[in-house]
């Protein structure tokens, strides 16, 4: 098995297609259906089921492709950081909302001026499709809110943080600031879209005391949610970092809720297996300055083994 041939598997199975993945890899598809063919003659597996005019991959065709995903990305990384001791390569870099709002133009802005010549690609999207991009390999890491339950990726925690809830001035919950878990649940929701980890909070939150939130807006905007909440729409509910601006505008105040627990961690994650070079450390060091990230992955090899 060569890097050749892992390539070429990860190609078909990211695109599902002989002709895409051919296109993509600007090989012919008789160069593809022959690779594949020598990886299951040489491991006497099936790799891939073909059903009409689709491509399935069996599990051993999962596998394979999960292993050759980890081994390309210590084989690039020893590439960069070889051939490249200057860090011009590419860095991909995850942010969920509120950190790419508030924390990581100023990290970007660090980074760039500590390696100049790499290119730092930021993708801003909610955690659940960070937390699958840095498993399948498409990002080197992300910084994202909530728990990491994926035991293949490494977790550093850079800080705490919590929920607001906030509603406008003249709301009629606005006037004692402080209400119960019922009265909260019964007011219509200003939320983030499934799959963000604030929804993902209150929806867990209610659900463990037996109530179901009124969900009236969901957005993947969170100005959208502020706005309509200074409108008098419902609650809205925001991490602190981006609700503090609007409540010392006074466009919003904040409620407290009781028994209703609104901290959460905001992590930065990579995969255990990914090679960390000097450029990929630094920005670790920038976002999670009391770690040492060569440490901690030199600490989990030495527990996995």
């Amino acid at each position: 098995m060569t890097i050749r041939h892992m390539r070429i598997l990860l190609s078909i199975l990211r695109t599902g297609s002989m002709a895409k993945a051919a296109e993509q890899m600007h090989l012919s598809q008789p160069a593809l259906s022959l690779a594949v063919k020598e990886l299951e003659g040489y491991y006497g597996v099936k790799l891939f089921d073909r059903i009409g005019r689709g491509l399935r991959p069996t599990q051993e065709g999962l596998r394979m492709g999960q292993c050759a995903q980890r081994i390309l990305e210590l084989f690039d990384g020893m590439e960069t950081s070889l051939r490249d001791p200057g860090a011009q390569g590419q860095v991909k870099v995850g942010a969920s909302i509120t950190v790419g709002n508030c924390l990581m133009p100023d990290w970007a802005r660090r980074f760039r001026q500590a390696y100049p010549q790499a290119q730092l690609l930021v993708r801003v999207d909610d955690s659940q499709a960070l937390t699958q991009g840095v498993a399948e390999g498409e990002l080197d890491l992300a910084v994202i809110e909530g728990v990491v339950s994926d035991p293949a990726l490494t977790a550093y925690q850079v800080m705490q943080d919590r929920l607001t809830p906030v509603c406008a001035p003249d709301h009629p919950l606005a006037g004692s600031r402080r209400c119960t878990l019922e009265q909260f649940a019964c007011q219509d929701m200003l939320t983030r879209e499934k799959g963000s980890a604030v929804r993902a909070l209150l929806e867990g939150a209610c659900l463990r005391a037996g109530l179901s939130p009124r969900i009236a807006w969901q957005s993947v905007s969170t100005q959208a949610l502020v706005q309509a909440a200074a409108q008098g729409l419902g609650i809205a509910m925001l991490p602190h970092l981006l609700a503090q601006p609007h409540l010392e505008a006074g466009r919003v105040v904040a409620l407290r809720v009781e028994g209703l627990d609104l901290d959460r961690t905001i992590s930065l994650i990579h995969h255990k297996n990914k090679y960390l070079g000097a450029a990929l450390s630094a920005f670790i060091r920038i976002a999670c300055p009391q770690d040492d990230p060569q440490v901690m992955q030199a600490a989990a090899s030495q527990n996995k083994a």
